[in-house]
């Protein structure tokens, strides 16, 4: 009965050592490495597999790389092994991009790529995003905010009569901005573009990025008239924004 007892008591010992001894799979352990405090760790921590950081490893990041034992039956590189968990609303994908023949590879993936909006008032591409800068989420969807005018039309300098004129510019907002063009003559007149003038087209599309307008204001043959300043008007719920470029005809 005493054997009995004192081979339990050994079998014990080595249950408890072996499990608070880090699993030969992990690489050497290096403190420095390791979280000072949850404050570096954007997307939270968690218990640290290899028994190396006391207070846990960080969530990782989006695009940073993972490990699924899923994907990898047979790991040589014991630095590969960390067990290491995507942050909340990410999952471990691997890699579509790697060539046959290479190693594979995987990274964290958002699962939440909806545009989202963050206390701070800057709109993000998604969720995981926005946790990355450390704010939080106001609302899902575009921030409001007032037109920016992204790019201006730009001088033409002196124009010959009689040549065709071609102005550009784009504009950024939620709400997606309106543009309009106005157009101030050297005599004085003022007018919205194209009014009834059949020389004067103006197109207007969305684009080419994400909450952005682009306008063109065309003449297809320049007249005396049609020298002064031509102004891009950008207009939401939230304010508006102006630039202008003078047109001289010589």
């Amino acid at each position: 009965m005493n054997i009995s007892f004192e081979i339990l008591l050994t079998v014990a010992f080595l249950i408890t050592t072996c499990s608070s001894v880090p699993t030969s799979s992990c690489p050497t352990c290096d403190i420095e490495k390791c979280p000072k405090s949850a404050h570096e760790c954007v997307h939270g921590l968690i218990k640290d597999h290899c028994g190396c950081c006391k207070e846990g490893v960080c969530l990782l990041h989006e695009k940073e790389k993972c490990m699924d034992l899923k994907f990898f039956t047979d790991i040589a590189d014991t630095s590969l092994k960390r067990f290491s968990v995507c942050g909340e609303d990410m999952e471990c994908a691997l890699r579509t991009d790697v060539k046959a023949g290479e190693i594979p590879d995987s990274v964290c993936l958002c699962l939440k790529e909806e545009v989202s909006c963050g206390k701070d008032n800057v709109t993000y591409r998604s969720l995981c995003q926005l946790r990355e800068a450390g704010t939080e989420l106001e609302h899902v969807g575009p921030c409001k905010v007032a037109p920016e005018i992204s790019s201006e039309p730009k001088d033409p300098a002196t124009v010959p009569k009689e040549e065709k004129l071609a102005l550009d510019c784009e504009a950024k907002g939620f709400p997606v901005p309106e543009i309009v063009w106005e157009f101030e003559g050297l005599n004085g007149l003022f007018k919205t573009l194209p009014g009834d003038d059949s020389s004067v087209v103006v197109h207007t599309r969305g684009g080419p990025e994400s909450l952005t307008v682009s306008s063109w204001v065309m003449i297809d043959s320049l007249r005396q008239t049609d020298a002064g300043n031509y102004i891009c008007v950008a207009r939401n719920s939230e304010g508006v924004s102006r630039a202008i470029t003078t047109v001289n005809v010589m």
